[in-house]
Parts: C-alpha cells; sequence; structure tokens
C-alpha cells in the first residue's frame, strides 16, 4: 500500500487507477492483498492525496472458482510475472495465492503476451489440456490459465475407441467366420465335382455330377459337367454301336462266304456229275 501511495504521488494524475499487484500485508494477518489506488485533487487542479482500496479478491475469485462445464479436474486460476498464483486454486485453496508456484510453459507464453490451447504437464504434476491468455490489469499483466486432466477430456475417445475396437474385432470374427463358411460352401462343392470329374475322365461314366440343382456358378460348372458326361455317354454309346455294326457286317461277310461256297461247291458237284454220267454213256456206246 506504501509503494501503492507513493507511485501515485510521485506522479499523479487525474482519472488514472494504478493497481499493486498481491504481497503479503500485514496489517491483513500477513494475507496475499492487492490494492487500487488513483490521485486525488483539488477543484483548483492541485494535488490532495491518494483514495485507495483493497481489491475484493472474493468476487474474482468466486468468478475463476465457477467449475460448470470444467468436468471434474477442470479449473481456471491466474499467475503473476513472479509465477505465483494470484487466484483460489480449485485443489490448493485459498492458500495457492502466493504460495503455489506455476512454471508451466502456458504460464511462460501467456506472460510474453501470446494466447493459445496445448497439452503440457501443469502445477499437479499431471497431463492437462492448457489454454491460456495474457490479461493486463491497469499495468500488471496476469497469466489466465484454464485446465483440465487430458484423461478426462480424452475418456470418451478412448470409450469411443476401445467400443470401435472390440466392435471392429466382433466384425472381423463375424466376417471370418462368415468367410469360412462360404470357402467351405465353395470349396466342397468344387472338390466333389473335381472327384467326380477325375472319375469320369478314368472312364466311369456311371458317376454323378454333384452340384447340377444349384442356382449358382457352381451350379452352372456342374451343368457343363454334366453336358462333358453326357456326350461322353454318347460317344461311348456310338463306340459301342459302331463295334456293333461292324461284328454285324463281318458275320454278314462270314455267312455270305459260306453260303457263296456252299453254291460253288453244289455247282461243281453238279458239274462232276453231269460230267461222269456223259463220260459213262460214252463208255457204253463204245462198248456197244
Amino acid at each position: 500500500l506504501a509503494k501503492l501511495v507513493k507511485a501515485i504521488r510521485d506522479n499523479p494524475e487525474a482519472g488514472k487507477i494504478v493497481m499493486a499487484d498481491f504481497a503479503p500485508y500485514k496489517p491483513n494477518g500477513d494475507k496475499p492483498t492487492s490494492f487500487l489506488g488513483t490521485a486525488v485533487f483539488q477543484p483548483d487542479g492541485a494535488f490532495s492525496g491518494v483514495l485507495a482500496v483493497q481489491l475484493p479478491v472474493d468476487g474474482m475469485n468466486r468468478v475463476l472458482g465457477r467449475t460448470e462445464g470444467m468436468g471434474q479436474t477442470g479449473e481456471t486460476y491466474l499467475v503473476g510475472s513472479d509465477l505465483m498464483m494470484r487466484s483460489v486454486s480449485r485443489f490448493s485453496g485459498a492458500d495457492a495465492i502466493l504460495s503455489t508456484h506455476v512454471e508451466s510453459d502456458s504460464v511462460k507464453a501467456a506472460l510474453e503476451g501470446r494466447n493459445g490451447v496445448h497439452e503440457i504437464e501443469n502445477y499437479r504434476k499431471t497431463e492437462v489440456i492448457s489454454s491460456y491468455r495474457p490479461v493486463d490489469v491497469f499495468g500488471i499483466r496476469w497469466a489466465l490459465i484454464g485446465e483440465i486432466d487430458a484423461a478426462e477430456v480424452f475418456a470418451d475417445i478412448e470409450s469411443l475407441r476401445t467400443t470401435l475396437l472390440l466392435t471392429g474385432t466382433a466384425l472381423l470374427a463375424i466376417l471370418a467366420g462368415l468367410g469360412i463358411i462360404t470357402a467351405r460352401g465353395i470349396a466342397r462343392p468344387l472338390s466333389a465335382i473335381t472327384q467326380a470329374m477325375n472319375r469320369l475322365a478314368s472312364g466311369d461314366l456311371n458317376v454323378t455330377i454333384p452340384g447340377r440343382k444349384r442356382s449358382d456358378e457352381i451350379g452352372k460348372m456342374a451343368t457343363a459337367f454334366d453336358v462333358f458326361k453326357q456326350q461322353a455317354i454318347d460317344n461311348d454309346r456310338l463306340a459301342r454301336e459302331q463295334e456293333a455294326l461292324e461284328e454285324r457286317a463281318a458275320e454278314v461277310k462270314r455267312r455270305t462266304l459260306n453260303e457263296l461256297a456252299q453254291s460253288l461247291e453244289t455247282s461243281v458237284n453238279h458239274v462232276v456229275q453231269e460230267v461222269s454220267g456223259l463220260a459213262d454213256d460214252m463208255e457204253s456206246t463204245a462198248l456197244g
């Protein structure tokens, strides 16, 4: 307070408000106290004194202490150029003023006149999302800091990520199961068709081609293979018929040759008999 009065008295200026930053004040039980003061002038303009009032910190702390929308770990506080708190901490209480040292990147940036948001480790050694900006009050700069634990901020995200992970895992399991079922549903019919085709290729024309009643591509494949089977059966039947015809022709040929031989033999016998008869007649005529 004495320094505030001296500063105003040494340079009195009408309408100018000067502030003395928080400091232990013995008449107030050495509690951190701040004062506002302004010069007082006579009607003729002569300086007559200083009007000083104690800064009502309760109202400021009440505003900064609001926790609506701050979750379970959020807080807002002020830090002076000496890196000491200038307001009540949600976690440290009233004793935080001028007793809690805050040397974070957010405080340093705000005291340099910058503002922004980033993730840091705060004075409680906790990872937080920290918002910062400078506050200039009657020539004194404070850092206004708003913070909330990163774990609380990202809790919903972590929960969502876990949910998505579990959901994704479940979907992958379902898709894998469906894939296995589908693969088996395709592999088994194809394997059966392959076995049937191998039997058909080895000459087993009685084999049944499976899957012909299916309406999918496997059914079309089975139908096409069944056509091959029918063609093989028809070729086999034609081969047997051709063989039968050849055997029948050979039999007819043998029969014809036999009949021709018998006819020729009969004819020759008749000729021999006739010749013999003529010879007998000639012999009789010669003797007679």
